[in-house]
């Protein structure tokens, strides 16, 4: 009878082009883990991909330097994304604070007078960042994807 062990393996790199490729046996835990994070994944990209289009077409002339800025903020995104899935320790801790902060500002301007409309995607923003918080501090799930990852 073969132990559990074997379904969790480390990440690899193959041998020959040095490209990384996830763990093949995870639990069932495990798996949720990484397909719940690869959605919030996907929702904090579109939010950002958001907040750098709205804005700009907000603000009347577009300001080059503040485009190339949001877009290197957005390519840093990626990166500290991209090292919490291949189960960074450091990436997760980093990625945990900046999403309660993210979430608290988002918080403020709720409670400025204006209408519903104009706050629905900071509710989104909040619900978003305060669900990536809850993911990464007490989601079981994830905790077996980054045991899975990090072995």
């Amino acid at each position: 009878m073969q132990s559990a062990h074997h379904l969790l393996q480390p990440a690899i790199f193959d041998g020959i082009n040095q490209q990384y490729m996830p763990p093949t046996n995870l639990s069932i835990a495990a798996k949720r883990g990484r397909t719940t994070t690869l959605s919030l994944f996907a929702s904090v990209v579109l939010i950002s991909l958001y907040v750098l289009v709205v804005y700009h077409l907000a603000v009347r002339p577009i300001q080059v330097s503040k485009v190339v800025a949001q877009l290197i903020r957005l390519v840093l995104t990626i990166y500290l994304l991209y090292q919490v899935y291949k189960g960074k320790r450091w990436a997760v801790t980093i990625t945990t604070v900046l999403f309660t902060l993210a979430a608290f500002v988002g918080l403020l301007p709720l409670t400025t007078p204006g209408p519903l409309e104009t706050k629905i995607p900071l509710l989104a923003m909040v619900f978003i960042y305060g669900f990536g918080v809850y993911h990464f501090t007490l989601s079981k799930n994830f905790k077996a994807y980054i045991e899975a990852m990090s072995m």
